[in-house]
């Protein structure tokens, strides 16, 4: 039975049926639509129209549901555009009329949206209300707490380099500050990619990269790596922490961004990584949180964590030297901290090789 379409419906969860059609987008056109703009007529077209970057768009292309990727970006921005006549008017420009007369078919049939479906009987008078709230469940911590949750960072990281993720989560929740990863997200989703890129988009202030050869082999990575740059270009915020783990040649659109090298055991480096990694994120102040994380002072060390990361052997401590006094003092120190310098400069140089 056909019903009456209305164009103003907003694509808020659309149909399995709509999902099919759609990704009919997904194959590369060679052939571009007529016209000046000369639009590429698959999902690179759609995404060019939504205003979408280059950088979330490359990132975009190692995913299998390019399409349904780039519809979930749009919905997601919550501004009232992602509605079926705006999408019909896409799919003209791009001269996709055979996607449009199929999702016209879908829209007369009344299938463009997914059914509301009750787990059971004592469900069955469910609200929207409840379900728009479900949609805000995505980490552990929203399921406790009956509310969307907000953290200081989420940190990306290849499986390889979990021992030093949660060394680094520890020390961070130690001086109150709330990471974020993907092992908080809850199960059931159908892909990781929305969630993730949720948390990325609302939830987390800044996002951590812990870069290694492992990181760059992940195409997902890849993506969220670029997905938060523009997101940070957008939002003209620095979100971005990168973090040098192991020796690895960083991406060129992160090439030249100020970052943190991990220096463990090398005494001469000028800085503590745990204190500047902690500083970076002080800049942050949660809404939500009843612990708002400390300042931390300018000679406060961390050796005034946990108990467990007192042990000496396990977590050397840097000490600043004495201030000389004398001018022979003075000659020798100067000495010293050209050859200092002379190391961190072919130090760093070896990273970024």
């Amino acid at each position: 039975m056909e019903e009456e379409i209305d164009l103003t419906l907003p694509l808020t969860s659309y149909s399995y049926e709509f999902k099919s059609v759609i990704s009919k987008l997904d194959p590369k056109k060679v052939l571009t639509a007529g016209g000046p703009t000369h639009l590429l007529r698959d999902w690179r077209g759609l995404a060019y129209l939504l205003n979408i970057p280059n950088e979330v768009s490359n990132g975009i292309s190692e995913l299998q549901d390019k399409t349904v990727k780039v519809l979930d970006i749009w919905i997601k921005r919550h501004d009232g555009t992602a509605t079926l006549e705006n999408l019909l008017n896409y799919l003209a420009e791009m001269d996709r009329y055979d996607i449009y007369d199929d999702i016209m078919v879908l829209a007369k049939c009344g299938k463009i949206m997914a059914p509301v479906r009750s787990m059971s009987d004592n469900f069955s008078s469910m609200s929207v209300t409840d379900d728009h709230n479900e949609t805000m469940i995505i980490t552990h911590d929203d399921r406790r707490n009956g509310k969307p949750n907000y953290y200081h960072a989420y940190v990306l990281f290849a499986q390889d380099d979990w021992p030093f993720v949660r060394e680094l989560l520890a020390r961070m929740k130690v001086l109150n500050y709330k990471l974020c990863t993907e092992f908080d997200i809850e199960v059931g989703y159908g892909t990781q990619y929305a969630p993730v890129a949720q948390l990325i988009l609302e939830r987390c202030h800044r996002i951590i990269l812990v870069y290694s050869p492992a990181f760059l082999k992940s195409p997902a990575n890849n993506f969220y790596s670029n997905y938060a740059q523009a997101v940070g270009i957008e939002t003209n915020k620095r979100n971005i922490i990168p973090i040098v783990y192991k020796p690895c040649t960083l991406p060129h659109n992160l090439m030249y961004y100020h970052r943190l090298v991990y220096n463990e055991g090398d005494d001469w480096v000028p800085y503590d990584f745990w204190k500047k990694l902690a500083q970076t994120l002080d800049k942050v102040k949660l809404a939500n949180s009843s612990n708002v994380p400390p300042v931390l002072e300018s000679a406060k060390s961390t050796n005034n964590l946990h108990e467990e990361f007192l042990n000496d052997k396990e977590f050397p401590m840097r000490t600043v030297p004495a201030l000389p006094h004398t001018t022979s003092e003075v000659i020798v120190q100067k000495k010293k901290s050209k050859q200092r310098f002379t190391k961190m400069f072919n130090y760093i140089s070896s990273k970024l090789k």
